[in-house]
């Protein structure tokens, strides 16, 4: 499979090394393409971690608002070799561009949620389950929304829409 990989990054940047696309991130972190559960495994540190197709699609996207390049990927280019590339260069120059002038994107952001911060909210998500947090907002140049469980906690996991319904707890700050 590794040399698959080398194969597949060679054809996108050239023999070489020499990138096709600019900034073309060596796909050395990808370990291999699960096709099945479309999810990009990838090494992380201390070990491995998984992304979706779609998330990284979405995640490219919202790159795109601080980098000002379109990174809307076709279904085809999920997926594959050259997706994962063209999902990496478009983190990498969005956070190169956060460096530069400081703007963060806003588009993994949930936006039923915006607004909300600090306040405890009652949703009911796309499984019809129910669910009480205080909404949180995480730093960094590419900030999600947080699901914090209590004041006084410190973070939680990241939100689960879109929802179906969210509602305001009064009292609940």
């Amino acid at each position: 499979m590794e040399k698959k990989l080398e194969e597949a990054y060679e054809n996108l940047v050239g023999s070489k090394g020499t990138p096709k696309h600019k900034k073309a991130a060596k796909p050395e972190r990808l370990v291999r393409i699960d096709r099945k559960d479309r999810l990009y495994v990838v090494r992380e540190s201390g070990g491995y971690s998984a992304r979706g197709f779609e998330y990284a699609a979405k995640e490219a996207r919202a790159a795109s608002e601080i980098s000002e390049k379109d990174y809307d990927f076709k279904e085809i280019e999920r997926g594959t070799v050259a997706g994962f590339v063209e999902y990496e260069t478009a983190m990498s120059e969005a956070r190169e561009a956060h460096q530069r002038t400081g703007r963060r994107a806003r588009g993994l952001l949930e936006s039923q949620l915006i607004g909300l911060e600090g306040k405890r909210v009652e949703v009911i998500d796309q499984w019809d389950k129910k669910h009480r947090f205080i909404v949180g907002k995480s730093t960094g140049w590419m900030p999600i929304h947080l699901q914090i469980s209590r004041r006084g906690a410190h973070g939680g996991m990241g939100t689960m829409g879109p929802y179906k319904s969210v509602r305001v707890i009064p009292g609940g700050r």
